[in-house]
């Protein structure tokens, strides 16, 4: 799947010879742009996107979908010095005919990702990665190996936590609401207007000192609203939802917490003892607050949050 590095000359901007003849490079913003050489290979569009703090540049081949990715990743766009490089091929060739390869296998160091519309790897060891998606379902496609390249840097790298969860934005802290789908996570994301949503589907957690930060993540989920900054922040609550037909908090020991939250990220099974996972779950429980949240269809709630709030202080 590699190809040669005499087609893919190293640029940075302005204009360079190589063997293959002059590259015109423009840089706009965080994208850069280069143009067909004088052989009429074509060259990579780069972008770079940082989220949880890790900056990973991503090489596309033709701009066919430079425009989507920019549109897609707009607050995510990043002039930091990339750790990561992902080269992106469309290719309209890509079928996955054998269902049972569809999934994440992991052998001496490299992450392997087949899903229906791409297949590519990921190598733990010098941080670089390539994918084919099929032009047919570029987009998600695109979007659900992205997604798997950070959870894998967030959890291996940064021994932090995925949930599959709501993230509110209230005061400049996170309160975090967990549940399956159809627990509430849209509905108390509707009921909170004048809050940030962060996301609705994928929370990012990163231990800090003695705390926890949550970060923005891309469009990976069916709603985000509001200003935010492409940065942590603070962790104050953490609520599984529970509809009913009254309004009141409860609070979880450190035990019975972890045996309503604990989930297992979407990583390959072998890259991470369940021992580990389990520590950083039972750091998370007894440094951030967590309740079992029952709630009726109005904003009551956060009433019930906000003297919580007041008896932690």
């Amino acid at each position: 799947m590699r190809r040669k590095a005499s087609k893919r000359p190293s640029v940075e901007g302005g204009n360079y010879s190589s063997e293959d003849g002059d590259v015109s490079v423009d840089i706009v913003g965080s994208i850069r742009y280069a143009n067909l050489n004088k052989r009429g290979f074509l060259l990579t569009h780069e972008l770079t996107i940082e989220v949880a703090g890790h900056p990973v540049s991503l090489e596309l081949e033709g701009d066919a979908f430079l425009h989507p990715m920019g549109e897609t990743y707009q607050r995510f766009l990043s002039d930091k010095h990339p750790e990561w490089c992902l080269r992106i091929y469309p290719d309209d060739s890509l079928t996955i005919r054998d269902e049972s390869s569809v999934g994440l296998t992991f052998s001496n160091g490299e992450v392997r990702i087949v899903d229906d519309y791409l297949m590519g790897f990921l190598n733990l060891g010098s941080n670089d990665g390539e994918v084919r998606v099929n032009p047919v379902w570029f987009m998600p496609s695109l979007a659900t190996f992205i997604r798997n390249l950070f959870t894998l840097i967030l959890v291996l790298k940064d021994k932090g936590l995925v949930l599959h969860a709501l993230g509110v934005l209230k005061d400049g802290e996170v309160y975090v609401f967990l549940g399956p789908s159809g627990s509430g996570k849209t509905t108390v994301a509707q009921l909170s207007p004048e809050y940030v949503i962060l996301s609705d589907d994928i929370v990012f957690i990163k231990p800090f000192g003695r705390s926890h930060v949550v970060f923005p993540t891309p469009c990976w989920g069916d709603m985000q609203r509001g200003d935010r900054e492409n940065k942590g922040y603070p962790l104050k609550m953490m609520f599984k939802l529970i509809q009913d037909t009254e309004v009141y908090l409860k609070p979880y020991g450190l035990a019975h917490g972890i045996s309503e939250i604990f989930t297992v990220p979407h990583i390959p099974q072998d890259s991470l003892p369940l021992g580990d996972l389990l520590q950083r779950y039972q750091g998370l429980l007894r440094e951030v607050p967590c309740f079992e949240m029952h709630f009726t269809k109005d904003a009551g709630f956060w009433e019930s949050i906000e003297r919580e709030c007041l008896n932690l202080t």
